[in-house]
């Protein structure tokens, strides 16, 4: 990073993520508080998942698929939950969160299974009882938002694989700023992922409680 003398990403981020969380994004920041951790989110996905296995399809139509699922439960690389994850992308996060009930990929994945686990009677309500903050928000109501940020450090994120970034990477970013709005520039920026190490306090976020993509068609 020292061949650049860029020390911050120009161009604004962008987090999908629900309504659930907005609460502790402004009181803790983004990333401040682990919810997938303390709500003991993985521990569940791992105990449901061999009866998700021996039991449902693979795919039901509903966006949602076992593999998919397994990636999360196994923690690979590009299904690592807990870290907060960001994008250039505006379209491609309002698009996450709208396709996500509960803003997170990994409870939105898990509840949805347990919902369909009990519907088949695989599964006993009281499973939740180890569980206090998924029986809590299974029947919340929750509405999409997207987070965005501007001038993060670089030093502040990795690619989404975990790898730190490249003068490379930098680089192709730093283009972008130079182009303009349209559909091909949005689809270039969805390319670039990153995690973020630290977190953004709540003064240097803004919310948007109305996303909507720039670009009908996904890109």
């Amino acid at each position: 990073m020292s061949e650049t003398k860029s020390t911050k990403c120009p161009l604004p981020l962008y987090h999908g993520t629900s309504t659930l969380f907005v609460d502790s994004i402004k009181e803790f920041g983004l990333g401040g508080k682990n919810i997938i951790q303390e709500g003991k989110v993985l521990e569940f996905a791992r105990e449901i998942f061999p009866l998700v296995k021996d039991n449902l399809p693979e795919y039901d139509g509903s966006g949602h698929t076992i593999s998919t699922f397994k990636d999360m439960v196994d923690q690979h690389p590009l299904f690592q939950h807990g870290q907060v994850y960001l994008s250039l992308s505006y379209d491609y996060c309002t698009r996450f969160t709208q396709k996500r009930k509960f803003g997170s990929e990994l409870i939105s994945h898990a509840l949805y299974y347990y919902e369909k686990l009990l519907a088949e009677k695989i599964v006993s309500p009281d499973i939740l009882n180890n569980y206090p903050y998924l029986k809590k928000v299974r029947n919340l109501d929750s509405k999409p938002v997207v987070v965005k940020v501007k001038d993060v450090d670089w030093d502040n994120l990795l690619m989404e694989n975990g790898n730190a970034l490249s003068t490379e990477d930098i680089e192709n970013i730093l283009s972008f700023s130079n182009m303009e709005e349209s559909k091909n520039k949005e689809a270039l920026q969805r390319i670039f992922k990153f995690r973020l190490i630290k977190p953004i306090p709540s003064d240097e976020i803004e919310f948007d409680f109305n996303p909507s993509p720039k670009y009908p068609e996904e890109l």
